[in-house]
């Protein structure tokens, strides 16, 4: 039967990156959701409030697209975390239950 091996600690030391990575795109999420372009900026352009709303309408959307995203990949590294934790359990619970030499428990 083929099988893996799951190092627990190589999956702990993974999960701080995964939590810096989402943070890093839930600050990217709040600097898109802060864009703004108001028509006065603009100048005195015709389609100046319309693309001025469109912009703010980009701006949210993508915003909390990213910001959906940080919470999935915040939930990888809470996943490697768990992961970690069921197979040393499972290692733990193996090597239990395996007898000793002459057949003792």
């Amino acid at each position: 039967m083929a099988g893996f091996e799951a190092d627990a600690g190589t999956l702990r030391g993974a999960a701080p990156r995964i939590f810096d990575a989402s943070d890093q795109i839930g600050d990217a999420a709040a600097t898109v959701r802060a864009a703004q372009v108001t028509p006065d900026s603009l100048g005195r352009v015709e389609g100046a409030g319309a693309f001025s709303v469109a912009v703010a309408a980009f701006a949210e959307a993508h915003g909390a697209d990213l910001e959906h995203g940080s919470m999935w990949v915040n939930d990888a590294g809470d996943g490697l975390l768990k992961a970690a934790g069921d197979y040393e359990r499972a290692d733990a619970d193996n090597a239990a239950g395996l007898s000793k030499p002459g057949g003792e428990q």
